[in-house]
């Protein structure tokens, strides 16, 4: 189903998910709080295990954007502020246990 036909077919949802992508509730989708609860508890397990390597974490983009929310803190409700094209990369850089950098290495 496309964008376009999701948008018609279940417009009222679709206009939350854009608006307030928090607050919707589906009956076949988990909230996005349950999803970034998930996804900032495997970061902050990376995070604690002070590896000295590098770590690729590969996600789709609203998990991505979550991830983002949660090492910026900020509410997950701007989840839509990191628009993510296919093969975006994010890199984050840590040092003892805290991210002190976010890049975004955008491509076309």
């Amino acid at each position: 189903m496309s964008i376009a036909e999701i948008a018609e077919q279940h417009s009222e949802e679709h206009s939350l998910w854009k608006s307030s992508p928090e607050r919707l509730r589906n009956r076949t989708g988990e909230p996005l709080e349950t999803v970034y609860r998930r996804s900032t508890r495997v970061l902050c397990r990376l995070l604690a295990s002070e590896t000295s390597q590098n770590v690729v974490m590969v996600s789709h983009g609203v998990v991505n954007a979550l991830l983002l929310c949660s090492v910026l803190g900020i509410p997950i409700a701007r989840v839509w502020d990191f628009p993510q094209a296919n093969g975006s990369i994010y890199v984050l850089r840590s040092k003892r246990q805290e991210i002190h950098s976010v890049e975004c290495l955008a491509h076309d």
